[in-house]
């Protein structure tokens, strides 16, 4: 039996808990079996309600714990491998929720009829349990602070993993018995079997992404191959739908042809700036890595250069190599007369990816400025907060005044992309260089 399962079945497991759980199952048994109170007996309710409250209560306090109980420093040093804590921690510490879950289902079964539908319910609920629990359990060791000494507290992780968890529960759910078909790279798939197979995916991932937390907590030597492939997996997948029907309908126009077509660089672009901010606003900073990583792309040792490539270095070569494709695909297309009476050209296409890059190169410029100098556990809501204020709060004030020009400054405007532009270059350049003497004034007071 894995080590983890056994811990957490002589430390949470008891005669009273068990007893309790099954008191409780017998009640709604009872209740179930009367054919009055039948439809009244929220049965599948219950079984939702243990997996995704108590499990995923019990999924986001189980690193906590282990840290304020002074015992995470024992299972790092342990003989335990990373596999094994991954699932045996996934399993073990929500050991309880699922056998009372399992035991409502059994119920649920007995009390019901039997039929593919309700099988296939409870199939779903338990997938998307798992990946909800994993979820909250990878933010939970995710949140590890840089000594590993203390984490975040386990609410704010439920609270995410549930939310995400229960729209993917309740959108897989919805779709069971549809006869409703979706286009997937021109296939025509089931809606329940496409999205089944998307949850299957989902939960692969998640728990390849535990398992590499697991491993960076345990600090075993690994390389951003995960990260790598997730990136490329997120763009295969949203790419291959087809999104003719949203482009008309977003557009309101009878003839977008020419869109359609190169739209899939678009999407998969998008896609690829998207994961970029998110690998940069969920990723620690750690400025030991990005010095080792300096000094081994100076030495040319390519090989432990990728062990200290940070994920975010990773998304920004996806999207410079799909930027370039993009302003291609931007050149050669032919717009459509009606699209070019509007004031939309082939260059005004190009221009605005290409100050979309912009963007994403000075705000990882910035936060690797606002990291240098705070803490790394708050350079993440300062930059948040410098975002919304670059983004939001100053194009709208100057919006509101009048003056396009300054809010061309910090947004593109259509007829002002060339101030967007050369705007978005200077501060890179700017703050580029300041992050420089911040980066080299950090390691002088550091050797001194």
């Amino acid at each position: 039996m894995n080590p983890e399962i056994r811990k957490h079945f002589w430390l949470d497991v008891s005669i009273a808990k068990v007893l309790t759980i099954i008191f409780v199952a017998a009640c709604f048994y009872v209740l179930a079996s009367n054919a009055f109170v039948n439809e009244l007996t929220p049965t599948k309710g219950i079984i939702s309600l243990i997996i995704f409250i108590w499990g995923l209560h019990l999924a986001s306090n189980a690193i906590p714990n282990e840290v304020n109980l002074h015992t995470w420093e024992f299972v790092r040093q342990s003989s335990l491998s990373a596999w094994q804590f991954t699932w045996g921690k996934l399993l073990g510490a929500t050991m309880l929720s699922w056998f009372a879950a399992i035991l409502f289902m059994f119920i649920d079964a007995i009390t019901t009829s039997q039929n593919t539908p309700a099988l296939t319910q409870y199939g779903t609920v338990i997938l998307a349990g798992l990946f909800a629990q994993a979820l909250a359990m990878l933010c939970s060791i995710s949140s590890l602070s840089e000594d590993q000494q203390s984490v975040s507290q386990g609410f704010w992780l439920f609270v995410i993993a549930l939310l995400i968890g229960w729209n993917i529960h309740i959108s897989v759910a919805g779709t069971i018995g549809s006869r409703d078909t979706v286009s997937w790279y021109g296939m025509q798939w089931s809606k329940f079997n496409l999205y089944a197979l998307s949850l299957l995916i989902l939960l692969a991932v998640t728990l390849c992404g535990l398992y590499r937390s697991v491993k960076s907590a345990f600090q075993y030597r690994q390389y951003p191959f995960v990260w790598a492939g997730f990136h490329v997996l997120v763009i295969i997948y949203f790419c291959g739908f087809d999104y003719s029907l949203q482009v008309l309908k977003l557009s309101k126009l009878a003839k977008v042809d020419h869109i359609i077509q190169s739209s899939t660089w678009y999407i998969a672009l998008f896609l690829s700036l998207l994961l970029s901010y998110f690998a940069i606003l969920f990723a620690r900073v750690n400025k030991v890595n990005l010095r080792q990583l300096a000094t081994h792309i100076s030495s040319a040792q390519w090989l432990n250069t990728c062990r200290f490539m940070p994920i975010w270095m990773i998304s920004l070569f996806y999207s410079c190599g799909l930027l370039l494709i993009v302003l291609w695909v931007s050149h050669t297309i032919q717009l459509p007369n009606y699209l070019t009476q509007q004031g939309l050209t082939s260059t005004k296409l190009a221009i605005f990816w290409l100050i979309a890059f912009l963007m994403l190169c000075r705000d990882i410029i910035l936060h690797h400025f606002l990291a240098f100098k705070t803490a790394t556990s708050h350079s993440n809501v300062y930059t948040l907060l410098w975002l919304f204020i670059l983004y939001f709060l100053i194009p709208t004030t100057c919006k509101m005044l009048g003056q396009d020009t300054l809010t061309a400054l910090f947004w593109p405007l259509p007829n002002l992309l060339w101030i967007t532009l050369a705007s978005y270059s200077i501060q890179i350049g700017v703050i580029g260089f300041f992050s420089l003497q911040r980066w080299r004034a950090l390691w002088v007071n550091h050797t001194e």
